[in-house]
């Protein structure tokens, strides 16, 4: 079992887009396209083909509890017309998940990293091989 500390530690590295092994390298290359390892730790963040999918998900539910509560405060906490409420759910459930997606992303690999770090052990060629990505 993990300790619970390390769970706020990464989620905290995972909303702040860096690596959740170090902290210290950029998840985040330029605009939405990641880097595929941490310039730090080398930790590599392209694991393999459909990886992101989980991060999906991740975006797909968050996404789903803003507009469920959102309905619910707008339903009960203002008097806005319908079809106003309608337009603010409706440009919120188009812009958000665009927006939120790296952060998306980001949570997903740590999520991946607290509950199977430990396999994510680099071999000693690996570490002493050059980042797998070299652009600055």
């Amino acid at each position: 079992m993990q300790s619970p500390g390390l769970v706020t530690t990464v989620l905290g590295r995972s909303l702040r887009l860096r690596c959740p092994r170090c902290g210290e390298g950029k998840f985040l290359e330029h605009g939405f396209t990641n880097r595929r390892d941490c310039r730090i730790c080398r930790l590599r963040f392209e694991r393999e083909e459909g990886y992101w999918t989980g991060a999906i998900y991740v975006n797909l539910i968050t996404t789903q509890f803003l507009i469920i509560g959102g309905v619910f405060m707008l339903m009960f906490g203002t008097d806005l017309g319908l079809w106003t409420q309608i337009s603010l759910l409706a440009a919120v459930g188009v812009i958000f998940p665009v927006c939120f997606y790296p952060f998306s992303k980001s949570i997903w690999l740590g999520m991946d990293y607290f509950f199977t770090g430990a396999t994510w052990a680099q071999s000693p060629s690996e570490k002493d091989s050059p980042p797998l990505d070299s652009r600055s």
